[in-house]
């Protein structure tokens, strides 16, 4: 028994882009950032197993983090969330929950396939019922996931879900924010998460169809350009280009960034005909790879009419001046909210 071992977690978010570590431990009354890494990885190294789990052994490596066990995550179709009302038996304190019977109603999978978690979430929508988050994943995916994770060396103490690591972020770095309605988008390389967190909790998850990827395809078929030299376009055209190539990006960049606020217009007004129309939100929490993109979060915030900020995993963490460049954090801060919400999973 290690009674007086501090607790250190070390959140893994295996991106489609990069992959993302963050450790933190517990220190005082508040959390420190103890290590933090990043690795891009291309498009094909991305589809084997091998390089993969061999580049995670290598971070782990580099930065000495000696955990053998991590939390990571799962994202896009291969989980569904469902937010239901049930009717619920209490026995005592405790209720009594079928969750499969649930799950067979409710997931469009054979039970026998996926993974099943919930969590009760309050009163429902009438004197009988509860409302529970109903979470499902392939058994397939998380298999993948584990063995990636296993060939590195490393376990799995927990599986969580993209969504779930961001709002956990957001709940710990912005208090203030608990019981107003919130947005939080986090963009990353294929595909995007759109989350509303009202009332201390993720009300509404969905996965959003665009990414920062499909910018640096565009931005590489119109200029014929490699993919690496649009990457660097993407990120840096509006500054180090010429006048004529400028406008040509801004143009490029507007359209894709007004596609990308109709789909989540439609996100809004799909969750608003839910909840109803007394619904109000004012702000957006961008993070992830892909919102750090030149003049997105402006464009965002005309289209929608909402304040738009970036969400800092940072916010309420110490940080150690003597271990890490502060400047680089910031630069990067928003890269790293899923993994921030990861680490943060079990000691918040």
């Amino acid at each position: 028994m290690n009674i007086f071992k501090k607790k250190t977690i070390t959140g893994l978010d295996l991106g489609n882009g990069w992959t993302k570590i963050v450790r933190v431990q517990p220190k005082r009354s508040t959390l420190a950032l103890e290590r933090i890494g990043r690795r891009p990885w291309a498009r094909e190294d991305k589809k084997n197993q091998q390089v993969l789990s061999t580049g995670l052994k290598q971070m782990f490596r580099d930065l000495e983090i000696r955990d053998k066990s991590v939390i990571t995550s799962l994202a896009g179709h291969s989980v569904i969330i469902k937010q239901i009302d049930t009717k619920i038996a209490d026995a005592g304190k405790k209720a009594r929950i079928d969750i499969k019977k649930i799950a067979t109603q409710q997931i469009p999978f054979d039970i026998k396939d996926v993974f099943l978690d919930y969590h009760l979430a309050g009163p429902g929508s009438s004197e009988n019922t509860r409302k529970i988050l109903l979470v499902a994943s392939k058994k397939s995916m998380v298999l993948e996931l584990q063995k990636t994770v296993a060939e590195a060396g490393l376990g799995t103490s927990i599986v969580d879900v993209d969504g779930f690591a961001l709002t956990n972020c957001f709940e710990y770095n912005y208090p203030e924010h608990h019981f107003a309605s919130t947005y939080l988008l986090d963009i990353g390389a294929t595909q995007s998460i759109f989350c509303v967190h009202s009332g201390n909790y993720p009300s509404f998850i969905r996965d959003a169809g665009f990414g920062g990827q499909h910018v640096t395809n565009r931005l590489a078929s119109l200029f014929d350009i490699k993919h690496r030299e649009a990457e660097t376009l993407k990120m840096n055209g509006l500054e180090q280009a010429e006048l004529k190539t400028k406008r040509k990006i801004s143009r490029e960049l507007e359209d894709i960034f007004s596609s990308w606020a109709e789909e989540i217009q439609r996100l809004i007004h799909f969750y608003r005909n839910t909840k109803g129309s007394d619904h109000t939100v004012s702000t957006l929490f961008l993070s992830g790879g892909g919102s750090m993109i030149q003049g997105l979060s402006m464009s965002l915030a005309s289209h929608l009419g909402l304040e738009v900020k970036y969400m800092d995993p940072w916010r309420r963490i110490s940080l150690d001046e003597s271990l890490f460049d502060q400047a680089y954090l910031q630069s990067c801060a928003p890269q790293f909210c899923v993994a921030a919400g990861l680490a943060l999973r079990s000691v918040v």
